[in-house]
């Protein structure tokens, strides 16, 4: 695939971001957009709420597709999460790239036969640090690891037979897979700005726990690495 085969990218939605903090960082195609337009001015990006049930009305729609992140979790029973299981199947079968992000990559994780569920360790949020451990081609510019920004307690604690890993930390064994050199598996959350990321934990102590909230509000002032995440993104789907 040449780097001008990527016209249009699908934005699978999977949640709406908080009405409170909409206004200010915009809703998760906003953030997508923003940050890989620094990458590819041009790039046709198209959004679809799968979350109340708007999928692509073809598989071809779109040249590759990008899968979000959710306060939801990849097991529950809710249809139009069932669905985007099925649709993750689907393309696949359909030889599509995508790259899942958070629950996108916990839904990729789960549908092509691994296993997402809660963490042991809880929740992770703030910067975390990961390292790669098994580099790629694609990962150009290369580095040995990177930060970004986390939200999640749910995980990957299974990869599907034949997904290779390729980056982890202590918290998170499975922080990035690829299956078949089609999918691609973030755990983290590179079109976060420090803003939204730092809002989305604040006062709620009763969720995350305080010692966990205290200990991540420093590390929002620490840089991360989207810009870099998100060059491996695009490099990978014109892989």
């Amino acid at each position: 695939m040449s780097a001008s085969a990527i016209l249009r990218l699908g934005i699978l939605t999977c949640d709406q971001v908080r009405e409170h903090l909409a206004g200010t960082h915009g809703e998760y195609p906003d953030m997508f957009t923003r940050l890989l337009h620094q990458v590819r001015p041009g790039l046709d990006i198209v959004p679809y709420q799968v979350h109340a049930g708007e999928f692509p009305d073809r598989i071809d729609a779109c040249d590759a597709y990008l899968i979000t992140g959710s306060r939801r979790s990849v097991y529950e029973p809710e249809p139009w999460i069932r669905r985007l299981e099925q649709y993750v199947r689907d393309l696949h079968a359909a030889r599509k790239r995508a790259v899942g992000i958070c629950f996108g990559h916990q839904m990729m994780g789960l549908a092509l036969g691994g296993g997402a569920e809660k963490a042991p360790q809880g929740w992770g949020i703030g910067r975390h640090q990961v390292e790669i451990v098994q580099p790629q081609p694609w990962m150009q510019p290369a580095a040995r690891g990177y930060g970004v920004f986390v939200s999640h307690q749910d995980q990957v604690l299974e990869l599907p037979p034949g997904a290779r890993l390729l980056a982890q930390n202590s918290h998170c064994q499975n922080a990035m897979f690829v299956f078949d050199d089609l999918f691609l598996g973030i755990q983290g959350h590179p079109e976060f700005s420090a803003g939204y990321a730092r809002d989305l934990v604040r006062g709620r102590e009763e969720i995350f726990g305080a010692a966990t909230v205290a200990a991540a509000l420093p590390t929002y002032d620490e840089p991360v690495d989207s810009l870099l995440l998100a060059q491996w993104i695009l490099r990978f789907l014109e892989h």
